[in-house]
């Protein structure tokens, strides 16, 4: 039997502790066991190291692959801000330039009116002389039209209101339907927009005169549209713009009266004249 000492050195005063024997054994078990505890901490068997490795790997791969689809998210995110941005610019390149209105406007010259001779509701003559000197924006519309007439009428007010106060502008809407756009017809439709009768013209003719004047005068489309059943409630393809004419009885553009933009420019251009004319 060997004496293990598990006493530590006794202090003065203190008494020294007996020696207690323990088996030889023991100690040694002891010893292994907590050599292969520490060793197993820090250096695991085979199989648990590879199942480490392995989650370890497995882990790496899937943040790796995780990041790799982050990134090809960004990438086709920012490809399709860039090729939006690319296309609307392209979009609206091709719509500027299939827009031949816009190469109408801009106070170019664009031929003389020529001399007529219309009927306005009151029942009085309007002729070309009569609108020498002043500024006039003109339109073709008949009264039972269910389409973009109701709303040039609408712009016209509007254009009517802002410039109440210039002495020297005018307003004249004709009618391609003449047959049924009666003086008095013509008359409730102006009622409806507010009409100024001394600013805002609403001329009627001969049927053939006014088309003459619409196809050849302004070079605006005016065709009735042939309708066996609808006789009584005829349709017309005609122009939605406005002309803008100046003193002189030149036609200086034409403006798409549904386009907002087309409108602010003509407001533009009329006000360029308008100056111009001394206003």
């Amino acid at each position: 039997m060997h004496v293990v000492n598990l006493s530590l050195q006794p202090r003065q005063g203190l008494r020294e502790t007996r020696r207690l024997p323990l088996p030889v054994s023991f100690v040694l078990k002891k010893h292994k066991l907590c050599t292969e505890v520490r060793l197993m901490e820090k250096y695991p068997r085979d199989d648990v190291r590879d199942e480490l490795w392995m989650n370890t790997t497995e882990m790496k791969d899937r943040i790796r692959h995780l990041r790799q689809l982050l990134w090809a998210l960004c990438v086709i995110v920012l490809a399709g801000l860039i090729g939006s941005a690319l296309w609307n610019g392209f979009d609206a390149g091709l719509r500027y330039s299939a827009r031949p209105e816009k190469a109408l406007e801009g106070l170019g010259n664009f031929g003389t009116v020529p001399d007529f001779s219309l009927v306005e509701r009151s029942g009085r003559s309007v002729k070309l002389s009569d609108l020498r000197g002043k500024i006039w924006i003109v339109n073709f519309i008949y009264t039972s039209c269910p389409d973009t007439c109701p709303l040039q009428s609408a712009e016209m007010a509007k254009l009517q209101g802002e410039r109440d106060h210039e002495a020297t502008f005018r307003l004249l809407s004709i009618t391609i339907d003449p047959e049924r756009d009666t003086l008095q017809v013509l008359s409730r439709y102006a009622d409806r927009f507010g009409a100024d009768p001394d600013r805002w013209l609403f001329l009627t003719g001969e049927k053939e005169g006014i088309y003459r004047l619409a196809q050849q005068g302004f070079h605006l489309s005016a065709v009735p549209v042939s309708n066996d059943e609808g006789k009584n409630d005829p349709a017309f393809i005609h122009s939605s713009r406005f002309v803008l004419v100046d003193d002189k009885a030149e036609i200086r553009g034409y403006y798409v009266s549904t386009d907002p933009d087309a409108l602010r420019r003509l407001r533009r251009d009329l006000k360029t004249l308008l100056t111009v004319n001394g206003q």
